[in-house]
């Protein structure tokens, strides 16, 4: 899962014409607060709900799946940089991201195996808050509290590997990117995660022998 994305709704958006720079950034800001913002009271409303089977809902849940699977439908993903600098996320954004991601995944593919891999360490960020006051420990422990309390509502088809270890600064080439060995040092983490769960083994298991 990559929590470099932030979701827009599909609406026109005002900074599309000839403003001053400063101007449409602000307009940016406000488009992205106010899109979040929508995905966040749908995805509370149905997080209100109990994790059932879809015969089991009622028709009020079954609205609410509805309304979240209606609002994912009009969003265009976009690519960004990360959620701790150059596009700023507090903690409790990210969080509720985190559970409208999984929710939307859930909506359509209700027994797709998910691991969700949580930020590695970055020294330079840890402990330094961004523009929003969130340091990259608090927005690690925003995606790893999401997925676990998605766990704990019952998803047993989600499994969660901590990013906080598997690197050491020696591995980021530039303090931000892992070079080689970094990326095999991951792969590593990732194949072992995969084959120690047991529903993740059935499923991709022969794969990774």
């Amino acid at each position: 899962m990559d929590l470099d994305v932030l979701y827009e709704i599909d609406v026109p958006k005002p900074w599309q014409g000839s403003h001053p720079h400063g101007q449409r950034a602000a307009e940016q800001r406000a488009y992205r607060a106010k899109s979040a913002a929508k995905m966040e009271a749908a995805q509370r409303a149905l997080s209100r709900f109990p994790r059932v089977r879809r015969d089991k809902r009622t028709a009020n849940h079954r609205r609410a799946v509805e309304k979240v699977a209606k609002l994912h439908r009009k969003v265009r993903r976009q690519r960004l940089v990360n959620c701790w600098s150059r596009t700023p996320h507090t903690a409790g954004l990210l969080y509720e991201m985190t559970l409208a991601f999984l929710a939307a995944v859930r909506t359509s593919h209700p027994h797709t195996p998910l691991l969700v891999v949580s930020p590695v360490r970055r020294s330079d960020a840890e402990a330094i808050p961004n523009a929003l006051g969130a340091t990259l420990a608090e927005l690690r422990d925003a995606v790893e509290r999401a997925t676990r309390d998605t766990l704990r509502g019952g998803d047993d088809r989600l499994a969660l590997l901590p990013g906080v270890g598997l690197l050491t600064p020696a591995h980021l080439v530039d303090g931000v990117h892992p070079g080689d060995e970094g990326h095999a040092l991951l792969a590593r983490a990732v194949a072992e995660s995969l084959t120690g769960n047991e529903f993740l083994d059935t499923i991709f298991g022969k794969a990774l022998d």
